[in-house]
């Protein structure tokens, strides 16, 4: 529910934009339901392999992605994982395929933010 509400409310939040550097453009971009699974995917992956359990959800909503992410410190103790995963604070993020660019929290950590355009430069 958390991403629903905030697409609702987008425009109460104060977002920051990072730039992608060295962003492939393209002027033909595939169905952005397609986009979505395949960047989910990708941070997930890139994310894991940086020792980090991430719930990421995405939704679409006319030309743009949002993204909802969580994450926490991997350990031997999946179910212990999987549920501070599902209580820990959401990251949102809105993403124009297209753009050079992403829009989020100011406060993003640098994992994530290093996942995020690694991820989005390379759909």
């Amino acid at each position: 529910t958390d991403l629903v509400v905030a697409r609702v409310k987008d425009n109460t939040r104060q977002w920051a934009v990072y730039l992608l550097n060295d962003f492939p453009h393209s002027a033909d971009i595939a169905s952005l339901i397609d986009d979505a699974h395949v960047l989910k995917t990708k941070l997930k992956t890139a994310l894991k392999e940086l020792g980090l359990v991430a719930g990421v959800q995405t939704e679409v909503e006319e030309d743009r992605i949002w993204f909802r992410i969580t994450t926490t410190k991997k350990t031997e103790d999946r179910p212990k994982d999987m549920e501070k995963v599902y209580k820990a604070k959401p990251t949102l993020v809105v993403y124009y395929p297209g753009e050079p660019y992403y829009y989020s929290v100011p406060n993003m950590t640098e994992v994530l933010s290093c996942s995020l355009s690694r991820c989005l430069g390379s759909v």
